[in-house]
């Protein structure tokens, strides 16, 4: 029999994200740092489906239908996944949601199976020292993504968020070039999502 439950065990988040490792690695990435609100379908002793709860909802399984109103109570910034879980989550969520900015289905989703050889570079860890070169870069890249201005809209939580990225060892800058990598967690998990028309935040 199946059912909803609210913040699952995280031993059953790392076994449901184990089943699917490249598709689920943005949501075991935010149950191992103990971020974010969860809720699963449940069958049995386990989770069928899983969905992320927040800013950015990102559901996963199958019957991911039965998240559509927490998300759309959620007023989220997007909806992120694989494509048949986005479907499902918003044919129902669509009815009380704005009408998308952007849907981007059929995005691929990149893995590296081998690590690159390795060479000199001049890749390195942010530090604190950065954060005024990254805030301007990392903005610029937010925009030229989802077609938003995170300084206009929310400067000093951008700034946060920027400087928890560095300090949490996920922000990176080549050097050299003084051109910037930002990870907000690994990007291949992008492979549909569809943005609120007036996002009440962003990440």
């Amino acid at each position: 029999m199946s059912g909803t439950v609210s913040d699952p065990p995280l031993a059953k988040v790392l076994e449901f994200c184990a089943g699917d490792p490249v598709e689920r690695v943005f949501l075991e990435d935010v149950a191992r740092r103990g971020l974010g609100r969860f809720m699963a379908v449940e069958t049995g002793d386990r989770l069928t489906a899983l969905c992320h709860v927040g800013a950015n909802v990102v559901p996963s399984g199958v019957d991911c239908a039965a998240f559509g109103h927490a998300a759309a109570r959620g007023k989220p910034l997007m909806i992120i996944g694989d494509e048949g879980a986005v479907g499902e989550l918003w044919d129902v969520a669509r009815q009380r949601m704005p009408r998308p900015r952007a849907d981007r289905p059929g995005q691929p989703v990149f893995v590296i199976e081998e690590p690159p050889e390795p060479g000199e570079t001049g890749l390195r860890p942010a530090t604190g020292r950065d954060l005024e070169l990254l805030v301007p870069a990392c903005a610029r890249t937010h925009f030229e993504e989802i077609g938003v201005d995170p300084l206009r809209r929310d400067a000093e939580g951008f700034r946060w968020r920027t400087r928890a990225q560095i300090e949490e060892g996920r922000s990176w800058l080549w050097q050299a070039s003084l051109t910037f990598s930002n990870t907000d967690s690994p990007k291949n998990r992008l492979v549909i999502w569809k943005e609120r028309a007036t996002p009440s935040r962003t990440n």
